[in-house]
């Protein structure tokens, strides 16, 4: 029995191992950026217009408008075709079926504006203009009255040598990636292109190449946080049993965490990983206060500092899966889980495996200077509050991905001189193909400016409409004929001029296998369909208020978003305040100031340093972590009657250990990671900054 007591840590490691192993193929980890998005409609949008051919685009540029610049974006373009992935944009040859709708429903689609002629004379002046001209006057046989015009259906673009230019900085191409080349051999392929002079972007790259960035970050924050956590421990433990035990808990606290979290989500965030080193590297604390307090080598009465310490963060991390924001729930779950365990063990469990007492030399004695902790409080909370008007927040949801530094640039350099730069990309939604169409149609009317291919199309109460207006012009295609002759054209010359076929052609309901066909960008969605298109920035004002538009900008699309999510998270967090206080009340009401000089100092010194920073989620979310910690602090301290040195001593290693567990964090190019280590930093140093201080000579004296 004592065997099996003794080694009771390790077996339930090697059982919990044992578990994972057998259910590993249903953890899934994600580096997917989605995993920053809020969840809701605007993410479907998100995911719906990158489905729309977005995210197979490339674009291409060479610089210089000379012979060298032209000869560089031919060879470009030679590669690129004859690699198989890749199509030209301006080679894609005019749909077939979209030209026969365009053809059949001309009279209906187009522009009409009706008016009275006199069809003799028209054509009379008509032929007069081309006899007596000097130059070719090409005529339109469909339409020699005049009473029709096409809308522009697309952006203008600059040419020179007849190709397209990119301002004045040199030539362009455009290429689409095919639907059957593999992503990943088009993407090696595009990277052997790169050279000086040449521009490339895509969000291929993005996709690629952030996702094995991240991988590799994580990775590496893994490895030195492991390499650090166990030098800190070796270092200060000088145990070899409670060592090793330790880096078993730390193992199972993670196991256990992940399998929790994978059961839960069928996607796991991979920076759930990184996280997780770090917040297991909290439930150290539990062991540190139990050994430098013997409760390991004698039997002691029960800690209720630490029980108090875990249920301060624990509750915290509890609140916080309320908020709809998937990273923050997967961090909070795992958080909760492996302080859980790590608690379970380090309190029940190790009491019982027979380690020794702390050496003596394992405590660290430092001088301290005395503090008025009454006005502690008073100067952090005077400090905050200077601080406040100048906090600002940042919901820029591209901020807490990986910063691809490379690709961003070489997307801002095509935004910035691009013709498409000058306007936005938005999607339309409707509740069917019919509503989408006639939606589009009213866009284009109202602002002619808009892209939007929809708009060439009709829809059921346009048409109906637009036939009703035809009716004077029934008729007109003989009185054309007949008129034509007598002013000197060829017989059957405007023969395709208003036959009554097509000013009475019978209307064709549309599907969405219908406008794929004729190659246009279409998406069914759970509430409907939707396409997408582009405006002019001037139209911005206007249009982003209109119902089913949105724009397609990460900075404005989750800005709401973001901002519900970050208020929520907010309020949550001011709710967890308000029951920590309350603990700290319960459990240490004789020195309550003490202890509270341990919540506000932090968050004032955390808040002095953001009044040059702007706070993302990711910092709220670790600023109510920190305060977690120093509520857990300020108990420890507040309660310790006796045995103060030893007391310091557990939170000063404990600082040390979150400091290597999170520390790192600050040093990935993940946004996200970044802003949770920058934090924990600053907590980290606050603290230790209050532990440099004591209420007084007398009541110290001696401990």
């Amino acid at each position: 029995m004592k065997f099996l007591i003794k080694w009771s840590n390790i077996l339930i490691f090697l059982s919990v191992l044992a578990g994972f192993l057998l259910l590993k193929n249903q953890v899934h980890f994600s580096t997917d950026v989605s995993a920053f998005l809020p969840e809701g409609k605007h993410k479907t949008l998100a995911k719906a217009y990158h489905s729309l051919g977005t995210a197979k685009e490339v674009l291409v540029a060479a610089e210089g408008l000379d012979a060298q610049g032209f000869t560089k974006i031919k060879a470009l373009e030679e590669k690129m075709l004859s690699c198989g992935f890749f199509v030209l944009k301006t080679q894609e040859l005019p749909n077939a079926s979209l030209s026969a709708y365009a053809d059949a429903y001309r009279y209906v689609t187009q522009k009409f504006t009706p008016q009275e002629v006199d069809v003799t004379k028209a054509l009379e002046a008509l032929a007069h203009e081309v006899a007596t001209s000097s130059f070719y006057q090409p005529l339109d046989t469909k339409d020699p009255l005049g009473f029709f015009t096409s809308p522009q259906t697309t952006p203008v673009f600059s040419l020179y040598r007849g190709h397209l230019t990119l301002g004045e900085l040199g030539f362009l191409s455009v290429f689409h990636l095919k639907p059957e080349a593999d992503e990943a051999q088009a993407y090696r392929f595009l990277v052997q292109l790169e050279e000086e002079g040449v521009h490339l972007f895509s969000p291929l790259f993005y996709f690629v190449e952030n996702a094995r960035n991240i991988q590799k970050d994580v990775n590496w924050l893994l490895g030195v946080s492991v390499v650090l956590l166990c030098l800190v421990y070796v270092v200060i433990l000088k145990n070899a049993s409670l060592l090793v035990n330790t880096l078993v808990t730390l193992a199972t606290c993670m196991l256990m965490a992940l399998g929790v979290v994978s059961w839960v989500w069928t996607e796991v965030s991979v920076f759930v990983l990184a996280f997780g080193v770090a917040v297991s590297s909290i439930g150290v604390d539990y062991m540190f206060h139990h050994y430098f307090h013997h409760h390991y080598a004698t039997k002691k009465p029960f800690n209720w500092s630490v029980l108090w310490g875990f249920l301060t963060t624990g509750s915290l991390f509890a609140l916080f899966l309320g908020v709809e924001f998937l990273l923050v729930q997967q961090l909070s779950l795992f958080a909760l889980i492996a302080l859980m365990v790590a608690y379970g063990h380090f309190t029940f469990l190790y009491p019982h495996l027979g380690f020794r007492a702390p050496p003596a030399r394992a405590l660290v004695n430092w001088k301290t200077w005395p503090l008025r902790y009454p006005y502690v409080v008073l100067s952090s909370l005077v400090a905050f509050g200077l601080a406040w008007p100048w906090l600002s927040v940042d919901t820029n949801v591209r901020h807490l991905d990986y910063q691809n530094e490379k690709r961003l640039n070489e997307e801002a350099f095509f935004k910035a001189n691009m013709p498409l730069g000058e306007y936005l990309p938005f999607v339309l939604e409707a509740s069917d193909v019919d509503a989408l169409v006639a939606s589009s149609r009213q866009l284009k009317e109202t602002f002619p400016e808009i892209w939007l291919p929809l708009s060439q199309l009709v829809d059921e109460a346009s048409y109906h409409a637009r036939t009703e207006a035809l009716k004077p012009l029934l008729g007109l295609h003989v009185e054309v004929q007949t008129a034509a002759l007598a002013a000197g054209f060829r017989e059957g010359f405007f023969k395709e001029a208003y036959p009554e076929a097509l000013l009475k052609q019978p209307y064709l309901p549309l599907s969405i296998k219908q406008l794929q066909e004729m190659g246009l960008e279409v998406l069914e969605t759970p509430e409907g369909v939707l396409t997408k298109g582009y405006m002019p920035h001037a139209y911005r004002v206007a249009l982003e208020s209109r119902d089913g538009l949105y724009v397609m900008e990460a900075t404005t699309l989750f800005l709401d978003a973001m901002g519900q999510i970050f208020r929520t998270l907010f309020w949550l967090g001011l709710a967890g305040v308000g029951v920590l206080l309350g603990m700290v009340w319960l459990a240490c009401r004789e020195r309550f100031v003490f202890a509270l000089a341990y919540i506000v100092f932090p968050v004032a010194f955390i808040g002095v340093v953001f009044t040059h920073y702007a706070f993302s989620i990711m910092h709220l979310f670790m600023v109510f972590v920190v305060l977690a910690l120093s509520v857990d602090y300020g108990i420890y301290m507040a309660r310790a009657q006796e045995e103060v040195s030893q007391t310091r001593s557990a939170i000063l290693f404990s600082l040390l250990s979150t400091g290597a567990g999170f520390g790192v964090l600050a040093l990935s190019d993940v946004g996200a990671l970044r802003d949770v280590g920058v934090v924990a930093c600053l907590g980290v140093l606050a603290i230790g900054l209050l532990l440099l201080g004591r209420e007084s000579d007398e009541h110290c004296c001696g401990r």
